[in-house]
């Protein structure tokens, strides 16, 4: 599956805010806790910048998609538990989603993080 176009039809289909590519490996490494991208077929880290609504999308195209899930549970628990400074990001995170489909594992935090999973899987 091509994340770029999952990316496209997210944002064609569903409401989400303005949002930034994150490519730094020091904000990728202590931010989202993804170490090491060269591991990954493809992956895009999109986030909302701070003073808006919390929103990240983030998708790994991998041969191990396990290992993707496992590393984004991972976030998702950072994303609750130490990134939430609000009680209202601290909502929006709790209802975060983390799935694979096929090749793909995603996480998705933001107030249509339903709507994007279900683009997501309507694509297989």
């Amino acid at each position: 599956m091509d994340i770029h176009r999952m990316y496209d039809e997210i944002i064609v289909n569903s409401e989400w805010p303005q949002m930034d590519m994150i490519t730094d490996d020091y904000i990728l490494s202590t931010r989202f806790l993804i170490e090491d991208t060269s591991q990954f077929e493809d992956i895009l880290v999109m986030q909302c910048p701070a003073s808006a609504v919390r929103s990240e999308i983030i998708l790994i195209k991998t041969d191990d998609v396990r290992s993707a899930y496992d590393l984004l549970e991972q976030r998702r628990e950072k994303a609750i538990d130490r990134d939430s400074l609000y009680p209202e990001d601290k909502k929006i995170a709790e209802r975060s989603i983390v799935g694979t489909v096929g090749d793909t594992a995603y996480f998705l935090m933001g107030e249509s993080a339903e709507d994007a999973e279900k683009i997501i899987l309507g694509m297989k």
